[in-house]
Parts: structure tokens; C-alpha cells; sequence
């Protein structure tokens, strides 16, 4: 069998063969870093979409752990293992990954509806919300509130409102997106910031009272959640 185009980098044990891609893209290859002998997995952007893709930003997950990785030449994540067989398991499911991106890049962009919108921003709003068990000082996140409200006012100095949306509000719409492999239109990016905006400014709000002690009827009037015995024997 001739392999083309074939992505062989840096071996030092046998190559893991792996199904070809379904856009007769090249095979992809497990490799091994010389100075970490972690393996990763490397494929070249089929020629086709090149110039499309290059600097976007999408998400690959390995070993249930979220990567985002930017695009250029090569599309390549690290398959955090040093053990090739795990690698080759990993890797047959991050190509599969590699396949639907190459997919949502070929495909037109795409109109999010306002409930698609909504569902997008909320899930940055969970990633905020995550931390409110142990949201650290409250004066960080009133810092991240004040901020968030000048930019949505348009009080930012020299850049204007568009750009500052994009600057402070972007990355966590580009990360929703890269994790669905979206590929949206200019009028539902700008929706999703502004959605993603008034998310993040009601995170902010709940990690602020969290920080001060506000668990609502949590606060003083019922026990403390149970720490496992673990946990307990550690603090006597």
C-alpha cells in the first residue's frame, strides 16, 4: 500500500498504524517526543482548507481531558501516555475527533438560533459556576465584574466596544465553539458574545456572594456537607 503525504515524525519504536481519515487525508501516526517519550498524534490540514483554517482554535479531547489546539500546517495534541498501546487507543479516538473538524470546517457556517445561542453561553456560565464552592477572594471576581461592565458600556479606552467584546469575551465563545466543532456566521458570533457577556456578568454575580458566604439557605441554617472520613482523619 502507498501512503502519502505520510506524518511520521520523530519514531523511536515502531509507528502505530491507524486508519486512514474519510477525506483521503493522510494516515496519522502516534510519535514520541525525544525529551518527554510522551506520544503524540500528528496530521497534516488537508490542502483544501489550509488557508480557512489556519489560526482557528479547536478543542480535542484526550483521556476525557479537553486540549485546544491551534491549527496552522499540522493539527497535533499530545496523547499523554508513554505507553504505546495506550496510544494507539487514544489515538484512533482523537483521528475520529480530527475527522469531525476537518467536517465543520467544510461545511457552510452555520445560524444559531436563540436557543442555541443561550445553550452556548450557559455553558460558560457552568464553567464559572464550577468554582463556587471555593471561589477564593471575592474581590477578584467584583474586579472581573467591573471589568466585564465596561466593556459591555463601550468604555474601553482607545479600542471601542467591538473590539473590546471580542478581546474580553471571545476565548470562552471560541472554546464552546472548538468543543462542538461549530463553524457559525458573523451576525450569530456577535449574538454569542453578547449572550456570553451577560452569562459570565451573572457567574461573576454568584461567585462574588459565594466568596462572602452567601450559600442562600445553605449559609448558617443547615449542617455542613459530610467530608469523607479521608478527609477528616487528615485534619486530626
Amino acid at each position: 500500500m502507498v501512503i502519502k503525504n505520510l506524518v511520521l515524525l520523530d519514531i523511536s519504536e515502531p509507528p502505530l498504524v491507524l486508519r486512514g481519515g474519510s477525506h483521503g487525508l493522510a494516515y496519522a501516526f502516534p510519535y514520541k517526543h525525544k525529551t518527554t517519550g510522551v506520544y503524540w498524534l500528528k496530521q497534516r490540514v488537508p490542502a483544501r482548507l489550509a488557508a480557512s483554517a489556519k489560526g482557528k482554535f479547536v478543542t480535542v479531547t484526550v483521556d476525557e481531558l479537553p486540549s485546544v489546539v491551534k491549527l496552522g500546517e499540522y493539527i497535533k495534541v499530545s496523547l499523554r501516555t508513554k505507553d504505546a498501546y495506550e496510544a494507539k487507543r487514544r489515538a484512533n479516538d482523537a483521528q475520529s475527533q480530527f475527522d469531525l473538524i476537518w467536517q465543520s470546517l467544510t461545511n457552510a457556517p452555520a445560524r444559531l438560533t436563540q436557543r442555541q445561542v443561550v445553550a452556548l453561553a450557559g455553558e460558560v456560565y457552568r464553567m464559572f459556576k464550577a468554582a463556587e464552592d471555593d471561589p477564593g477572594d471575592a474581590a477578584r471576581w467584583s474586579n472581573a465584574a467591573e471589568i466585564n461592565n465596561r466593556v459591555l458600556a463601550g468604555q474601553t479606552l482607545f479600542i471601542g466596544r467591538e473590539y473590546g467584546m471580542e478581546k474580553r469575551f471571545g476565548p470562552f465563545v471560541d472554546l464552546v465553539l472548538a468543543k462542538h466543532t461549530l463553524r457559525i456566521e458573523d451576525d450569530s458570533r456577535q449574538r454569542l458574545l453578547e449572550q456570553t457577556a451577560k452569562a459570565m456578568q451573572e457567574a461573576t454575580a454568584l461567585l462574588i456572594r459565594r466568596a462572602e458566604g452567601d450559600y442562600g439557605s445553605l449559609r448558617y441554617g443547615k449542617p455542613p456537607p459530610r467530608v469523607p472520613r479521608s478527609q477528616a482523619s487528615a485534619c486530626q
